[in-house]
C-alpha cells in the first residue's frame, strides 16, 4: 500500500458520510476525488484522465438536463469508493516501490 493510505482511507470515509448526509453537494467530493486521484495514482494517470473525462461529459450533458449538482456528486463519489476500495485491496503500490522494483527487474 501507499505509505500515508491510512489518512486517505480515513479521509475518503468522512468525505463520504458527508456526501450520503448532503447528497446535491457535489464540490467538496470532485475536489476530494481529485486529490485523492492525482496523489495515489498520479497527475498524468489514466484514472484522473478518466475521472476529468466524465466530469466534463457531466458538465455537457447538464447544459441541456440542468442536472449537473446530482450527476457530478455521483461521479465523484464513485471515483472515491473505487480508489477506497483499491487501496484497501492491496491494488494501488507506492510509486516508488513500482519504480524500484522495475530497476531490480
Amino acid at each position: 500500500m501507499v505509505g500515508n493510505s491510512d489518512m486517505w482511507l480515513k479521509k475518503a470515509d468522512e468525505m463520504l458520510q458527508m456526501a450520503y448526509r448532503r447528497p446535491n453537494g457535489g464540490s467538496g467530493a470532485v475536489q476530494f476525488a481529485t486529490s485523492m486521484l492525482t496523489a495515489l495514482y498520479g497527475p498524468e494517470s489514466a484514472q484522473l484522465r478518466q475521472f476529468r473525462d466524465g466530469y466534463q461529459m457531466i458538465v455537457k450533458k447538464a447544459e441541456s438536463s440542468g442536472v449537473l449538482d446530482q450527476d457530478v456528486w455521483r461521479h465523484a463519489v464513485a471515483a472515491i469508493q473505487n480508489t477506497k476500495a483499491e487501496l484497501e485491496s492491496g491494488l494501488i503500490v507506492g510509486l516508488r516501490a513500482v519504480v524500484a522494483g522495475e530497476v531490480l527487474v
